[in-house]
């Protein structure tokens, strides 16, 4: 009788310990297709409406590394600010405006030689504005895909071969909207934004952006992600302070170029024109 007796009181704390440590709402769907390299994590929850900022703690499965850049959507709110700490798993989004219906979708990167089969990422943790504790308080999914992954073709009956002709890889088109140029601020940051939209995107794609030199050009985010639903990106350059001083200091105009591509096959560039103060 006392050995069933301490079978049953283990199972019970056995029970009790799983609940606690559990997040409470929380599921997870999974691409089987090829190796993991993008997650969008979905929550849901009155309690977004509210909110200015999340900072959301993750779990990666072994090997798996993150990525820098993130992507937030939410109707009613635009994106601010975006942070991933790759060593705590650590992802922060601040955004202005109220989202309307409670719901809110973060998409985020493994970095490409740490990508897993069939990676599980677990949500451990969802902070509010202030360092709330708002787990327990929302509706949780974390979807993971292979964004270069490519559906397996429909067999069609052999047909005569056609003459041959050539055909683009992807009807998937990209813009870039940006100034022109840009006259320079002798004190103060040099910061300007581009506005990025992706055309005739059928799945959602992985794009980078890079400059005409990345050691003086700084691009915040520099990977993100385009599909059908959210099409638009805007990023922030921010030009150095030694390309700056050398420009004003010369006294002459120096065009730079900002170039944006997709693992889809779209892409484009844009040159900026920076132009000294005048009468500096």
């Amino acid at each position: 009788m006392s050995k069933i007796k301490i079978i049953s009181i283990f199972l019970f704390v056995s029970v009790i310990s799983f609940n606690f440590l559990s997040p409470s709402v929380f599921s997870q769907t999974q691409n089987p297709a090829g190796k993991v390299d993008t997650f969008t994590i979905s929550l849901n929850g009155s309690t977004l409406s509210s909110a200015s900022g999340l900072n959301i703690t993750i779990g990666l499965p072994s090997g798996a590394q993150l990525d820098t850049g993130l992507t937030f959507m939410a109707n009613g709110a635009s994106q601010l600010l975006t942070d991933v700490n790759v060593s705590t798993g650590l992802l922060t989004v601040v955004w202005s405006g109220a989202v309307s219906d409670s719901k809110v979708t973060i998409t985020g990167m493994l970095k490409p030689n740490s990508q897993v089969d069939n990676a599980s990422i677990m949500i451990i943790k969802v902070e509010a504005s202030g360092g709330r504790d708002i787990t327990g308080s929302v509706v949780a999914n974390v979807t993971t895909l292979n964004s270069l992954a490519t559906p397996t073709p429909t067999p069609t009956p052999e047909m005569p071969t056609p003459t041959p002709t050539a055909t683009p890889l992807s009807d998937a088109g990209l813009t870039i909207i940006t100034p022109d140029s840009l006259s320079l601020k002798p004190r103060g940051l040099n910061v300007f934004k581009i506005n990025i939209v992706g055309l005739n995107f059928k799945s959602i794609s992985k794009c980078q952006a890079t400059s005409s030199d990345d050691s003086l050009i700084k691009i915040k985010p520099k990977i993100f992600v385009l599909s059908p639903a959210r099409n638009k990106k805007s990023v922030l350059v921010r030009l150095s302070r030694s390309l700056v001083s050398d420009i004003i200091d010369n006294g002459s105009s120096e065009d730079i170029t900002v170039s944006v591509s997709c693992v889809n096959g779209a892409g484009d560039e844009k040159n900026v024109t920076l132009i000294p103060p005048i009468g500096d």
